[in-house]
C-alpha cells in the first residue's frame, strides 16, 4: 500500500469511528430519557383509564382501549415483564 492509500484508509477510519462514537453518544442519551418517559407513560395511561372511570365521557372498560392496550404492553416491555 502506497502512502497515499494509507493516509486515505486512515482518514476514512477516523472518519467512522468519530460517526461511531457520535451514534453511540447519541444512544446514551436516549436511553437515558427511557425511565422519564416511561413515568410519563404510565402517568397518562392511569390518567386516561381515571378519565374513563369517571363516566364523564361516557362508559367502557379503559383496559379494552387500543390506547391504553398498547401503553400498558409498551410498559410490560420496558420493565421486561408480561402485561
Amino acid at each position: 500500500m502506497d502512502h497515499e492509500s494509507f493516509l486515505s484508509e486512515l482518514a476514512e477510519t477516523y472518519t467512522l469511528a468519530k460517526r461511531l462514537e457520535q451514534e453511540r453518544d447519541e444512544a446514551r442519551e436516549a436511553a437515558a430519557l427511557v425511565p422519564e418517559l416511561l413515568e410519563a407513560l404510565e402517568a397518562m395511561a392511569d390518567y386516561y383509564a381515571h378519565l374513563v372511570n369517571t363516566g364523564d365521557a361516557g362508559q367502557w372498560n379503559p383496559e379494552e382501549d387500543d390506547v391504553i392496550i398498547k401503553s400498558r404492553a409498551a410498559i410490560a416491555k420496558t420493565k421486561g415483564v408480561q402485561p
